[in-house]
């Protein structure tokens, strides 16, 4: 192989490389972020579910005491 043709395939796996890690690491922000969205939202539920069972405690002591 003469030094022309290894410098170019050299640089076309460095490319390769390049593109493939920046695609790796593109994705694994993303899934933080997804994983960081599904946190709030789960404490968002959490939130909304207790406040309904105080709403339901305070409203079952009425019905009980008819």
């Amino acid at each position: 192989m003469s030094s022309g043709l290894i410098v170019r395939s050299l640089v076309s796996i460095a490319f390769l490389l390049g593109g493939y890690a920046s695609i790796t690491f593109g994705q694994d922000k993303s899934i933080a972020d997804l994983a960081s969205q599904m946190e709030q939202r789960v404490e968002n539920s959490l939130q909304k579910y207790r406040e309904l069972q105080e709403e339901i405690a305070a409203e079952k002591v009425p019905l009980v005491q008819l």
